[in-house]
């Protein structure tokens, strides 16, 4: 089943019956609209990924042309994170409630369009590292916008889908981007790539420019406009810091920081770990890596077809949403203690791909839980600064995994994903804590 097809029936109501319009126009929220409107968000992530693959396919011309070492190497790749989650929190905390998360799209890759220019005009160590720190900051906010736009054309009880091909846009441009850029640079050298950069976010953007012309994400959705103004704060419906602090919020935050532990190793050591510790040739671990990044989308569908499919008959939220979240952390887990005690590589990888395949499930359903516990004029603010702040996991990881690595030659690569795995069984049994409370109900206000 295509993922339209798949949105299409998550946006379909027993009767066919379209859900109200948010910006008053005849097809601003209809089936087909709010469709296009989901996979321009998902291509946004797919251009995210090609953006950051970039550097790396292109690592070797650069080098090469600019005469660069590989610690001057190191430092552009590393430029990347220097402000990514950092901007997502300041985006979150003081711009998701004024600005429509479809705009701030429009925006953000307005930005990444223009800075992969200066590289191709004026090609240098220090304009590839400004533009690297630009793009890294631009990007850190725009899966959370992306979900909480396509949380604006989608109703509550039909939201997992099409938020699970967001994070599943990011996938697919993991998977493909490598070979796609490889091809570009092979035939018109590196600068070919940051214009296919360039020219893949200019043309996005001019599609979410007619998207928003026709109205769709302009508007706030009735939710937002239905809430009376107030003078003053009351016990009721004043005091933002109570949505923060929320049980399920913070809980499912916590998780969500505990899965992408594991996702970040996996971004920063499954090559290598396939090449150097497993003794893998290049071609073998660049497809074993597109490999597990595409199996990544698989449950990551699965559950939320699933979790959409049990709320729709009237199952509850908690079995429906948390606890399938609960169970991908623990058996993930399971997968990666297994990964790192086998001595056979052949089960070693196959036990280490389901366990890192069901890490991104957490980050996509954590929204879901988000949405569904906070008031709609909160959402957006904390749909952004939480998704940004689970980020922060992408820090630690990759330093942390890297002292375990240097410290046993023989056996760095299976501590460090043991290292992964406690962490991972800790979001488990934090996503468990939240099941079994009484803190997952919607708002009142």
């Amino acid at each position: 089943m295509s993922s339209k097809n798949l949105a299409e029936e998550s946006i379909q109501g027993t009767g066919g019956e379209a859900p109200p319009s948010l910006s008053g126009g005849p097809d601003a929220l209809n089936p087909r609209s709010s469709v296009i409107m989901m996979l321009l968000l998902m291509a946004s992530q797919v251009i995210n990924q090609v953006d950051r693959a970039v550097l790396a396919v292109a690592a070797p011309d650069i080098m090469r042309d600019l005469g660069l070492s590989a610690g001057q190497y190191g430092l552009l790749a590393s430029s990347f994170y220097f402000f990514h989650s950092i901007t997502g929190i300041v985006v979150g905390l003081w711009l998701s409630h004024r600005i429509r998360p479809l705009l701030m799209v429009i925006w953000l890759i307005a930005i990444w369009a223009v800075v992969q220019i200066p590289p191709l005009i004026f090609a240098s160590f220090a304009t590839l590292l400004l533009s690297r720190i630009i793009l890294g900051a631009a990007e850190g906010p725009s899966i959370a916008a992306a979900v909480a736009a396509t949380h604006e054309v989608f109703p509550p009880d039909k939201r997992s889908i099409p938020t699970s091909l967001i994070w599943i846009g990011a996938l697919v441009g993991a998977v493909a981007a490598p070979p796609g850029l490889a091809y570009s640079i092979s035939l018109f050298g590196w600068r070919a790539g940051f214009a296919l950069c360039a020219l893949l976010s200019a043309l996005l953007l001019i599609a979410l420019l007619l998207a928003w012309r026709a109205g769709i994400g302009r508007e706030a959705p009735p939710e937002h406009q239905a809430s009376p103004p107030v003078a003053r704060p009351t016990p009721e419906t004043g005091g933002a810091l109570r949505h923060w602090l929320h049980p399920a919020v913070v809980l499912i935050t916590l998780a969500g920081f505990c899965s992408y532990w594991m996702t970040s190793f996996a971004f920063s050591w499954m090559f290598p770990m396939f090449n150097l510790g497993w003794g893998w040739g290049p071609v073998s671990a660049s497809w074993a890596t597109s490999f597990v990044f595409l199996w990544c989308s698989v449950p990551l569908l699965a559950v939320s077809f699933i979790s959409q499919k049990m709320l729709r008959r009237g199952i509850d939220f908690k079995r429906s949403v948390i606890l399938p979240v609960a169970a991908c952390l623990l058996m993930g887990a399971t997968f990666l203690i297994g990964a790192g005690l086998t001595e056979a590589v052949v089960g070693k990888f196959v036990l280490f791909a389901l366990g890192v395949g069901l890490m991104p499930v957490v980050g996509a359903t954590m929204t879901i839980v988000i949405s569904h516990v906070t008031p709609a004029t909160h959402r957006n603010k904390l749909l952004l600064v939480l998704t940004a702040s689970i980020a922060f996991a992408g820090l630690p990881s990759p330093y942390v995994s890297g002292l375990l690595i240097e410290r046993s030659a023989e056996h760095g690569y299976d501590y460090a994903i043991l290292c992964g795995a406690a962490i991972a069984a800790l979001g488990g049994l934090l996503t468990l804590r939240l099941f079994f409370s009484n803190a997952v109900h919607p708002p009142k206000d």
